[in-house]
């Protein structure tokens, strides 16, 4: 024999009272638990891929942090690099106009000593042609 029973709802039956409790909670009547847990587990969908979408943009975040970081420290060591540079620039400016001028008085020791081998290969002429006047005069 089947016994149908309209005026009570199946959980009703369970708990065998006017409300039923589910986890200790007394709910009212008419409330759909099968609802209920099917909100549940469509809240608990909902949260994995709205973590497992998060998941991504939190890396690329941890990433984009961590490659700025270490380009900030190459920009410091280059600039470290360029101030010691630029110091022993500054350092090696005293050699250069020194260099300048040792080259500015070479070449003018170069010019003196043209001029002084210049006149060496024509020391000769004078006496030549005082010589060759002496031999042509009676």
């Amino acid at each position: 024999m089947i016994r149908i029973d309209l005026a009570k709802d199946e959980l009703e039956k369970e708990t065998g009272a006017g409300k039923f409790t589910l986890a200790g909670l007394k709910l009212p009547r008419g409330f759909n638990v099968e609802k209920l847990r099917l909100d549940v587990a469509a809240l608990a969908i909902f949260a994995v891929a709205l973590a497992l979408a998060a998941l991504p943009t939190l890396f690329f975040v941890q990433y984009r942090n961590s490659v700025r970081t270490e380009h900030q420290i190459k920009i410091q060591v280059l600039k470290q690099d360029t101030e010691t540079a630029q110091s022993e620039i500054q350092k090696y400016m005293i050699f250069q106009t020194e260099l300048q001028s040792y080259e500015q008085q070479k070449k003018q020791v170069a010019e003196r000593l043209a001029i002084v081998r210049r006149l060496l290969s024509a020391r000769g002429t004078p006496v030549n042609v005082l010589d060759v006047i002496s031999q042509n005069l009676p």
